[in-house]
């Protein structure tokens, strides 16, 4: 089922449902280890199985905010170059929809720069690097990343991909871009019919009103039979189903 254009597809997108957050490394931080789920949506993931992550809270001592609420991440959990963390997250999708994902890089000149992530789903993936000029020491980037669903859930992942101490990730959204267009079976009804979008939405028993004797029997041959056919709704689809009649459904026969 697909949701709104406009809605995240994501739990916890800005990390800051907060409840299991405990500051176990001091500053107000939460080390997390590759395979932890105590974010709330997300799992940590790594380059390494002894890789990990820092969930930094808002009265941190290192001079950084986050981008959007009071919580975000530090993929190189104080890791000098590495190894790297990172999170994924799977979520609904309808194969053959194209999302976008959205998310915030952070740098900073205080912690080394320049630093990156690489974004990954569906088979796609693409490395975004931070461009801190030096002088910025609490530097959010808006990086996007497109990708074709093709299959009913999706795994999205963020991973370290360079960095000196510090990969900041902040406020991630995946959105619908555009819905795949119908299928063979919509498309070839619609040309042959002059059917509206309304009309192949419709009910069988409304839509087969639409159709004259002759649109009838080119479905029929179409699929290689002479017998009519009827229509089946199901899981958002229109499918012929031959119903061994000579008269079509819903017509009379002249």
């Amino acid at each position: 089922m697909r949701g709104s254009a406009n809605a995240n597809l994501l739990v916890n997108g800005s990390f800051e449902a907060a409840k299991d957050f405990v500051d176990n490394h001091g500053g107000d931080t939460m080390n997390l280890a590759v395979g932890s789920t105590t974010m709330k949506g997300w799992t940590v993931i790594g380059t390494t199985s002894g890789a990990g992550l820092a969930w930094i809270g808002p009265t941190n001592p290192y001079g950084l905010t986050a981008e959007q609420g009071s919580y975000f991440l530090d993929l190189t959990e104080e890791n000098i170059s590495g190894p790297y963390g990172g999170v994924k997250q799977t979520f609904a999708t309808v194969a053959g929809d194209k999302y976008k994902a959205t998310f915030w890089l952070g740098s900073s000149s205080q912690w080394g720069i320049q630093d990156g992530l690489t974004a990954s789903a569906a088979g796609a993936s693409k490395t975004f690097t931070s461009t801190n000029n030096g002088s910025q020491k609490n530097l959010w980037q808006h990086e996007t990343f497109d990708f074709t669903a093709n299959s009913a859930s999706t795994t999205l992942s963020l991973l370290g991909a360079r960095g000196v101490n510090y990969i900041g990730l902040d406020n991630v959204s995946v959105t619908l871009l555009t819905a795949a267009a119908p299928n063979a079976d919509q498309s070839s009804f619609a040309l042959l019919n002059g059917a509206s979008k309304h009309d192949i939405d419709a009910e069988p028993s409304t839509l087969a009103n639409h159709l004259s004797y002759d649109s009838w029997s080119a479905l029929a041959s179409n699929a290689g039979t002479h017998s009519s056919f009827g229509l089946h709704y199901e899981n958002e689809r229109v499918q012929h189903i031959a119903v061994g009649s000579d008269s079509p459904v819903g017509h009379g026969s002249g």
